[in-house]
């Protein structure tokens, strides 16, 4: 974990990181603690920080393997109207060269009340999901129990020549797309320090989600801003974890988390030892 800027990560060597997962601080959203003199977030115009947000995703692109991948939580920005970040930024990526591989949208079940003038209530991030480069990356599938509850043969429809076609239903179907899930409860962070506060922190399910998919256990995985610690989850997943945050409290939180996570999968020692 280094409490640092991750514009800089000279401490990783290059193309040695299966996955990066991370939320850059939002457009014009919050100001967070010690973040210098230009904090990323806080840029005057969406261009500016369109521009730092692919700065740091350049930086990323220099430890990923060849075959590396960038999943990125991103929000949508309302101040002053509808400013398309979300958009733009991934136009950004792939203009910089990344083959956007899918984006899905994080839907929240009960989002947080705000002014909504002429528009709904906005409950949906995105999670972009980006390839360093052509190559195939590590994925692996992800289950959930279908509606069907059982293996089930089910009949198609009546095609124009009378023909019908029948298939097979699993019990277990691959996961969308489309994520939904409740806001974060911060609950989860006060167990480990019920001083630390942070105002976005990422629920661990979606992390868990995305390293289970794009990495391997003994890959090595990055959050260059890693806030509240969510990329904690990965050690339980086998994962290595490397951190970054400007934030030395963000970064001292984190360190608390990833030591709670390595107790907790710790295996209970064998009679034998």
């Amino acid at each position: 974990l280094y409490p640092k800027s991750a514009l800089n990560m000279d401490e990783i060597l290059d193309e040695s990181v299966t996955l990066c997962a991370n939320s850059h601080p939002y457009y014009n959203l919050r100001k967070y603690r010690h973040q210098g003199e230009v904090p990323h977030g806080q840029e005057g115009t969406v261009q500016e920080y369109v521009e730092n947000f692919i700065s740091f995703c350049r930086e990323v692109k220099a430890k990923l393997k060849s075959n590396g991948v960038l999943v990125t939580v991103i929000g949508e920005t309302y101040r002053d109207g509808y400013q398309g970040v979300m958009t733009k930024v991934e136009t950004a990526l792939e203009k910089d060269g990344w083959r956007i591989l899918d984006v899905n949208t994080w839907v929240k079940a009960n989002p947080k009340y705000a002014r909504h003038v002429g528009r709904f209530v906005n409950s949906v991030e995105r999670i972009i999901v980006a390839c360093k480069s052509d190559e195939v990356p590590v994925f692996n599938v992800i289950k959930k129990e279908s509606s069907i509850g059982k293996f089930k043969v089910i009949r198609g429809t009546e095609l124009v020549t009378g023909e019908v076609g029948y298939s097979m239903g699993s019990p277990m179907a691959d996961i969308t797309n489309v994520i939904t899930t409740p806001v974060f409860n911060t609950t989860e962070l006060k167990k480990i320090d019920p001083d630390f506060k942070h105002d976005a922190p990422c629920r661990e399910d979606i992390y868990e989600t995305f390293i289970t998919a794009y990495s391997n256990p003994g890959d090595t995985i990055l959050d260059n801003f890693v806030g509240s610690g969510t990329i904690s989850v990965g050690l339980r997943l086998g994962r290595n974890v490397i951190g970054y945050d400007i934030d030395p409290v963000s970064i001292e939180f984190t360190k608390k988390r990833c030591e709670h996570v390595l107790i907790q999968t710790k295996p209970p020692l064998s009679d034998a030892a």
